[in-house]
């Protein structure tokens, strides 16, 4: 929705829950992040909106991944789940 420097003039979403942070630009957001399931050749599979501020591990969570048994989803590390 907007950058950091915007949030007192944001109306749609009155919540610090959709204020995000952007590590490789170092910078904080206001708004929702998509996160995208593809195939190989970047057809999309699944989708889920997610407030700014949701980590990747719960994201993954709340993808449904209705995928056949022969499926294999690859990921950067942002999505490793310590936790069990």
């Amino acid at each position: 929705m907007c950058d950091n420097i915007r949030i007192f003039n944001v109306k749609l979403i009155n919540s610090e829950e959709f204020r995000g942070y952007i590590a490789s630009k170092k910078r904080y957001f206001y708004g929702v992040r998509v996160h995208l399931l593809t195939t190989k050749s970047v057809i999309p599979v699944e989708f889920v909106l997610m407030p700014g501020s949701a980590s990747d591990v719960r994201v993954l969570n709340a993808l449904p991944l209705n995928l056949s048994t022969v499926s294999e989803v690859y990921s950067d590390s942002a999505y490793t789940d310590y936790t069990g």
